[in-house]
């Protein structure tokens, strides 16, 4: 799944039904807030094992909430953040 801009919280969070998800438009970037969206989603998906943030303007705040969500998430095997 590809999202854009405001489409992260209100398609997201609470769905876990994606495997792969991608965000890499350097326009819309996330940010901490977006940030913390998907680290959210990170938290309770069982499936999603693909994850692609390029170019997301994400500060320390969204680093800490992703890398929270990583320690609990036992399904993700691919996490680009270039």
């Amino acid at each position: 799944m590809r999202l854009a801009g405001d489409q992260v919280g209100p398609r997201l969070v609470g769905t876990g039904n994606y495997q792969s998800l991608e965000h890499t438009h350097t326009y819309l970037p996330l940010g901490d807030a977006g940030a913390a969206e998907i680290a959210v989603v990170l938290r309770t998906s069982r499936v999603l094992t693909d994850l692609k943030l390029s170019n997301m303007n994400i500060g320390p705040e969204g680093v800490k909430a992703l890398a929270a969500a990583l320690r609990v998430n036992e399904v993700l095997t691919t996490l680009n953040l270039r």
